[in-house]
């Protein structure tokens, strides 16, 4: 059986957000790494959130926001560029 790890919970949680809000507005798509850890079951360490979200930006799911601390979904015309489609 396949394990459910906390990095795992962290990439759904995050993957479904950016999501949630990719047609939403410009200051609403934005969303924090705190938005990520209240749809946890268990709060992992600051430095496991911080460090998965930043792989998830650098693999090209999210970017990190202008603003610091924030991350939003691509832009739609981004999407097939960083995903291989």
């Amino acid at each position: 059986m396949a394990k459910n790890t906390t990095r795992d919970q962290i990439w759904n949680a995050t993957l479904q957000l950016a999501e949630e809000k990719k047609d939403e507005g410009t200051w609403s798509r934005r969303f924090t790494w705190e938005d990520v850890v209240q749809r946890l079951e268990a709060e992992p360490s600051n430095r496991t959130i911080r460090d998965t979200l930043s792989t998830i930006a650098e693999m090209g799911w999210i970017k990190k926001s202008h603003h610091q601390g924030k991350y939003e979904p691509l832009e739609p015309d981004n999407d097939s560029e960083t995903n291989g489609e």
